[in-house]
C-alpha cells in the first residue's frame, strides 16, 4: 500500500542486497544469452543461499518483527518483496512451475503487476544506479571474515554466545582497512568480540609458511621442479605478502623463466599461543581464544565455569528461557517477567540487570544498525 521508498532513504543493508540483486540480474541475463542455464541457476542459488537467506533476512529479523509500521520496517518489507518478485521472474525460464507459484503468492496479495502469469511479463531489467560495487565488496569482506571467525570458534569449541576479546587482521592495503572499518561493528557483533586489531603486512606476529603445489607446478616444470620447490620455500615474509597481493610472481630458476600463481602455492599461518589462525586466499584471520575474568567460558549450556562463574551466563539465559516461553504459549511480542531462584552463582550474575528490558529477539547484528 505504501509508496516505494527511494533507494537513498533505505538503510545500507537494503542498498547492499538491492545492489547484489541487480548484479544478479545482469549475470543471469548474460548466462541465458550465452545459452548457459546451469550457470544462471547456480548464480540464483548462490544469491538466495549466501546473500538473501543467510545474511540479509537473518540480520534483518528484528526489523520484520517490529510492532510499529515505521519507515525502517517498510523499507525492509519492500526490499525483501522486490528480491522475491525479481527472483520469481529470473528463474521462470528454468523453474517454470515453482516461479509461477511464487509469483502468484506474491502478486495475489499486492496486485502490483497486472498479469495472469509470471510468464506473461518481461524479464527483469538491470538498474545500474542501484549497483554499488564498493558496498558489495565491503559486505563480502564482512561475510568472509565472519565465516572464517566462526569456523575458528567451532574448531576451538567456543560457542558464539561466549564473548572473546578480539581478532587480528593483517592489512593488505589502505582500501582493505577502510572497507573493514566501515563494517567493524557488524563483524564484532557477528563474532561476539570486542575489537578488531589491524596488523601491518610486515608484522612479526603472524608468521606465514609457504610450500609449492606440485599438482599444478609439476606438469609445467617437471624437470626443474625440485629447484623451484627450494626457491619457493626460501621466500621471505615480504615475498609471500607480495605474492598474495599481486596473485602472481616471476622467478628465474636454472636460467628458465617461471611464473608462480597463487594457486601454485599453499600458504598457511603458524598458530601462536592463545590464538587460532585461518587463511583463505590473501585474507588471514587470527582469533584470540584466551578467556579472561568476566568472559569465562561455560563448558556446557547452563553450567558455569568453576573459575569464571559469571562468564557467559547472560548469553545462556535467553537460550534456556525460549523453550519455556513456547511451552506456555508466550509470543515474541508479549512482555513478561522472569523470576530466578536464588543461587550462589546465577544471582550475582543477574543482579546488575534487574529491571532491565531484554529483547531476546535481537539478532547479533541488529544492535549495530542492521
Amino acid at each position: 500500500k505504501e509508496a516505494d521508498l527511494p533507494i537513498e532513504k533505505r538503510p545500507e543493508i537494503d542498498r547492499w542486497i538491492l545492489s547484489e540483486l541487480n548484479t544478479l540480474v545482469k549475470t543471469v541475463d548474460d548466462a541465458f544469452a550465452d545459452y548457459e542455464p546451469t550457470k544462471a541457476g547456480r548464480a540464483i542459488q548462490e544469491f538466495v543461499d549466501a546473500n538473501l537467506s543467510n545474511w540479509y533476512v537473518r540480520l534483518c529479523r528484528r526489523r520484520f518483527w517490529k510492532g510499529d509500521m515505521t519507515e525502517d520496517k517498510i523499507s525492509a518489507y519492500q526490499t525483501l518483496y522486490t528480491c522475491l518478485e525479481t527472483l520469481a521472474r529470473l528463474m521462470s525460464p528454468i523453474a517454470p512451475f515453482f516461479s509461477e507459484r511464487m509469483f502468484q503468492d506474491l502478486n495475489n496479495v499486492t496486485h502490483r503487476i497486472d498479469a495472469e502469469s509470471v510468464h506473461h511479463i518481461a524479464f527483469p531489467e538491470v538498474h545500474e544506479e542501484m549497483i554499488d560495487k564498493g558496498l558489495e565488496e565491503r559486505m563480502q569482506l564482512a561475510q568472509q571474515i565472519c565465516s572464517m571467525g566462526l569456523s575458528l570458534r567451532k574448531k576451538s569449541n567456543l560457542r558464539v554466545r561466549q564473548p572473546l576479546a578480539k581478532i587480528m587482521l593483517p592489512v593488505q592495503d589502505e582500501n582493505f582497512r577502510q572497507q573493514v572499518e566501515r563494517v567493524q561493528n557488524l563483524i564484532c557483533s557477528e563474532l561476539n568480540i570486542k575489537e578488531i586489531e589491524f596488523l601491518s603486512p610486515d608484522n612479526d606476529i603472524l608468521v606465514k609458511r609457504i610450500k609449492p603445489n606440485f599438482k599444478t607446478l609439476g606438469p609445467r616444470y617437471g624437470k626443474i621442479m625440485k629447484a623451484i620447490s627450494n626457491e619457493i620455500q626460501a621466500f621471505s615474509q615480504q615475498q609471500i605478502n607480495a605474492l598474495e597481493t599481486a596473485g602472481r610472481c616471476d622467478l628465474t630458476v636454472e636460467g628458465q623463466p617461471v611464473e608462480i600463481l597463487l594457486s601454485d602455492v599453499e600458504i598457511a599461518t603458524q598458530d601462536i599461543p592463545g590464538w587460532v589462525v585461518a587463511n583463505e586466499g590473501s585474507l588471514t584471520v587470527a582469533l584470540d581464544i584466551t578467556v579472561s575474568e568476566g568472559r569465562g567460558h561455560c563448558p556446557r549450556a547452563g553450567e558455569p565455569h568453576p573459575e569464571h562463574p559469571q562468564g557467559g551466563l547472560r548469553g545462556d539465559r535467553p537460550h534456556h528461557h525460549r523453550p519455556a516461553e513456547r511451552r506456555v504459549g508466550r509470543g515474541c511480542e508479549t512482555p513478561h517477567g522472569l523470576h530466578l531462584h536464588r543461587d550462589p552463582v546465577y544471582t550475582p550474575a543477574a543482579a546488575p540487570h534487574r529491571g532491565e528490558r531484554h529483547d531476546h529477539r535481537d539478532n547479533r547484528g541488529s544492535k549495530h544498525g542492521y
